[in-house]
């Protein structure tokens, strides 16, 4: 018999109990157990008392110089409501045993494990990232607050807010193979282990066990292909390779709860995929089955079941305090999935809703989130194509207006990037612009300030958005391509 057994919530604690006779003690021995918390080590109070002890069989016959072996059973409950599921942590079992009124007892320690899934928080394009965010598992609790280190990173968010452009990725293309990923709409997920301290659900795994990993198990391990994700992968500097591509989608829905068949996502969107950094990039470029030059599995893909692990009270990093190198597990250290959306084309504007399993083990959680497809529009931008510079106080002035064709309120902040021919760049941001259901935020005033030195210079103007829909998470991303209005180019004369 172990010493100390970890057992799953919901499931049962078993282990064998052997009785010997010694001599000519003989008798029909009855059995009772009495199960206790470990003081202070349970993530709520007192819920003891619906863990059932139970024998198998309930009652032995113990001859002389007889050997008797029987199973004890400690059932806990599982459950979605926690006022009736099993508190994780310590507890101690006593068992008795009474063979003609003398009672023999043994301890058995055992504890109950679990995790959770929640709360979620945005980010947007600003995240400040740890130094486990490369594999997608971060230990930070920067996501508790709004800032870290005195940056702006987002706060408690339920959903996405991206707009319906396409933002396919094209890693190879650009020659950054995470950026582009990194740089998509996110929101973290926050992972929690229960079940006492250095003694319950431990993670430091990076292939599923054991990891708290997202999985969807509706698709195939190794995705769904997406054909507009199909990329040309460069070999000794010549494309025309075509890497065909797929991706690790999370069952979707509609706005009515109808789920998204897989055959529409893959041909329209949106993708909402569990993963950053590498965990993404696998998850959502190679699909590396039939490719002539890389064989499957070359590049380390652990499939859509495990891409994206988190790591709660992670035994793979040490505590400050561990001694000699040595792994201690962090505890009551929560960790985060990280979930990009994106666009492609044909993504419809929206609101959807989406799912997010996490398992460990037999162990299997589920949230659900929510993603807003939006397509607001530049539909007026007024400037002078020649600004001289002596009548203009040196200032470039311009006016913008963005409407809202979405039901609901959109809060947008839209940014004007030129690029001069003498190689200056100017930048203009306006302010965070609430705009009403099918309404529209019109002249809107913005401005460049210029330099003498710029006299005689040709400038290119474009646009981008940042869109939420609260005013804190703007995490929707635009290029504001939707108007003839957002591009234009200006003149600097004397």
């Amino acid at each position: 018999m172990p010493n100390s057994i970890t057992i799953l919530r919901g499931g049962t604690v078993a282990t064998d109990l052997v009785l010997r006779s010694f001599g000519n003690f003989a008798g029909t021995a009855t059995f009772a157990a009495s199960v206790g918390p470990v003081t202070g080590q349970q993530d709520s109070c007192c819920l003891t008392n619906n863990i059932t002890p139970f024998f198998s069989p309930a009652t032995v016959n113990l001859s002389p110089n007889g050997v008797v072996d029987l199973t004890f059973f400690a059932s806990t409950v599982g459950s979605s409501s926690p006022t009736t599921q099993t508190s994780t942590g310590n507890y101690t079992a006593v068992v008795t045993a009474t063979i003609n009124g003398v009672p023999q007892m043994v301890t058995i320690t055992f504890t109950v494990v679990d995790f959770s899934i929640g709360p979620s928080f945005c980010t947007g394009g600003n995240l400040t990232e740890s130094s486990e965010s490369d594999f997608g598992a971060l230990d930070s609790p920067q996501f508790l607050n709004d800032t870290f280190a005195g940056i702006f990173i987002g706060g408690p968010c339920s959903s996405l807010t991206i707009t319906n452009q396409p933002n396919i990725l094209q890693p190879f293309l650009g020659g950054n193979l995470f950026g582009e990923v990194d740089n998509a709409q996110m929101l973290w997920v926050r992972t929690n282990a229960y079940g006492g301290i250095n003694t319950g659900l431990v993670t430091n795994g990076f292939n599923g066990t054991p990891a708290v990993a997202a999985l969807n198990n509706q698709i195939p391990a190794n995705g769904i292909g997406v054909p507009q994700l199909a990329v040309d992968f460069p070999v000794n500097g010549t494309k025309g390779f075509t890497w065909p591509s797929a991706a690790c989608v999370l069952p979707t829905f509609w706005g009515n709860g109808t789920q998204i068949p897989y055959s529409y996502l893959r041909t329209h969107g949106p993708l909402i995929i569990p993963g950053t950094g590498i965990w993404a990039f696998l998850s959502t470029i190679f699909n590396r089955q039939g490719h002539p030059l890389v064989p499957p599995g070359a590049l380390g893909n652990w499939g859509c079941k495990f891409d994206a692990g988190a790591f709660p009270n992670d035994a793979g990093t040490p505590d400050n305090n561990a001694a000699n190198g040595v792994n201690v597990p962090r505890t009551n250290n929560p960790d985060y999935f990280g979930i990009v959306a994106m666009a492609i084309e044909g993504t419809l504007p929206g609101s959807y809703t989406f799912q997010l399993c996490g398992q460990a083990g037999v162990l299997q959680h589920c949230t659900t989130l929510g993603l807003n497809v939006v397509n607001p529009n530049v539909h007026q931008f007024v400037y002078s194509k020649t600004v001289s510079f002596s009548a203009s106080g040196g200032v470039a002035r311009f006016k913008l207006g963005i409407d809202n064709p979405t039901s609901f309120t959109l809060y947008v902040q839209d940014t004007v990037t030129a690029v001069g021919s003498f190689g200056d760049t100017l930048t203009a941001v306006s302010p965070v612009l609430t705009i009403g259901p099918g309404g529209a935020a019109n002249n809107v005033f913005l401005s460049f300030q210029l330099t003498a030195s710029m006299i005689g210079e040709t400038f290119t103007f474009s646009q981008s958005m940042i869109v939420g829909t609260d005013p804190v998470n703007l995490n929707g991303l635009s290029s504001a391509t939707t108007s003839t209005k957002a591009t234009g180019t200006f003149r600097v004369t004397s």
